[in-house]
C-alpha cells in the first residue's frame, strides 16, 4: 500500500514538473527548459511503468530494464541541463572538495554490485558521479553567479536522495512507513518541484 502510495505522488510531481516546463519551453524558447522537461518525461515514464507493473502484477518489475532505461535518461538530461548553465564558465574553479563524490559514488557503487545488476551499477554510478561532480562544482565555485546556485543544489540533492534510495532498497526493511527507502523517495518527489523555481532563476533572471 505504502509503496503505491509512494509512486503515486511522484507520478503527479513529475507530471507536474513535465507540464510546467513544457509550458516554460513555449513561452521562453531555451533549451534549458526542454531539457528539463525532458528529464521529467524519463522519471514519469519510468515510475509510471512500475507503478502499472504493481497494479496489475501485484509485484515490482525486478527483471525489466524499462523504468530503468527512463531513469537513466532523466539523469542525462539533468546533466546536460548543468554542462549548458556550466559552460557560460569555462575557466571555472575546482574545488578540492569535488574529489569526494567519486569517493562517495564508488564506495556505494561497491554495495550496489553486491546487491543488484553490475550493468545497471555501472551505468547509474557513472551518471551520478558526473552529475554530482558538475552541481557540486558549481555550488562551490566562487565566480558562480549566484542565482544558478540554488538549481546546482537541486540537482546535488537529486544525486544524493537517488544514492539514499538506492543504499536502502539494498538493504529492504519491508513494505512499511518506517523503511527508509519511501522516506528518501518522498524527499525526492518534494525536490523535483524544487527543480522549477531553481531553474528559473538560473536562466531567466
Amino acid at each position: 500500500m505504502i509503496e503505491s502510495i509512494d509512486n503515486t505522488i511522484q507520478i503527479l510531481t513529475a507530471g507536474i514538473g513535465l507540464a510546467i516546463s513544457l509550458v516554460r519551453t513555449v513561452k521562453t524558447e531555451k533549451s534549458e527548459w526542454l531539457l528539463l522537461s525532458l528529464s521529467f518525461s524519463g522519471f514519469f515514464l519510468g515510475d509510471f511503468y512500475y507503478q502499472a507493473f504493481l497494479i496489475f502484477y501485484d509485484d515490482t518489475p525486478q527483471f525489466s530494464d524499462i523504468p530503468y532505461y527512463s531513469w537513466a535518461a532523466a539523469y542525462l538530461f539533468l546533466f546536460m541541463i548543468l554542462l549548458r548553465i556550466r559552460n557560460n564558465n569555462r575557466n571555472a574553479q575546482v574545488s578540492r572538495i569535488v574529489w569526494l563524490v567519486p569517493v562517495f559514488v564508488a564506495a556505494n557503487f561497491v554495495i550496489y554490485v553486491m546487491h543488484g545488476d553490475i550493468i545497471w551499477s555501472i551505468i547509474d554510478s557513472a551518471f551520478m558521479c558526473g552529475l554530482m561532480w558538475c552541481a557540486l562544482s558549481g555550488l562551490l565555485d566562487p565566480d558562480e553567479q549566484k542565482q544558478r546556485k540554488g538549481f546546482y543544489a537541486a540537482v546535488l540533492a537529486v544525486g544524493i536522495i537517488e544514492h539514499g534510495l538506492w543504499t536502502t532498497s539494498c538493504f529492504w526493511l519491508g513494505d512499511s512507513i518506517i523503511n527508509p527507502y519511501f522516506w528518501f523517495d518522498f524527499l525526492l518527489s518534494m525536490v523535483f518541484l524544487v527543480l522549477i523555481p531553481t531553474l528559473r532563476k538560473a536562466v531567466e533572471e
